[in-house]
């Protein structure tokens, strides 16, 4: 895998460099479980039309502040599947708010596109608890 940073309008690539950080298993069991919590229904990434529970991401949002008189930046980074990591991403979005309103929405679609490469049963089931919150909701909703 090689990173690419931008100079001007040119792509360069670069090896990826390893650190070792050494943490109490303990305190990195807990950071995992909130990355995990984050895209649960009550999580900032938690909203069921998004999907990111039920395609196992963990991860966590944020906002940035961009300075006096401009739009923070939204920003969600995270790793799939939570359990058994294949997948690190990190999104940023430049002046537009919350992580969970514009980040996080730009994730989940790609992590579909990931999955539906990659794991297709897995988006199947996905779509259907999706759908299913979403009817369920709609219905909260109105009333029926």
């Amino acid at each position: 895998v090689l990173l690419k940073q931008r100079r001007g309008n040119e792509c360069v690539s670069a090896p990826p460099s390893r650190h070792t950080v050494h943490l109490n298993a303990g305190y990195l069991s807990l950071v995992k479980l909130g990355m995990k919590m984050v895209t649960e229904s009550d999580g900032t990434a938690g909203a069921p039309s998004l999907g990111l529970s039920a395609l196992q991401v963990a991860g966590k949002t944020g906002t940035a502040q961009a300075g006096r008189g401009k739009q923070d930046h939204s920003w969600f980074m995270g790793y799939a599947p939570a359990d058994t990591p294949e997948v690190a991403f990190a999104c940023i979005v430049e002046n537009a708010g919350h992580g969970s309103e514009y980040a996080a929405p730009i994730i989940a679609e790609w992590m579909k596109s990931y999955y539906k490469r990659r794991r297709p049963a897995l988006l199947a089931d996905t779509r259907i608890e999706s759908r299913e919150r979403d009817t369920v909701e709609k219905s909260s909703d109105t009333g029926d």
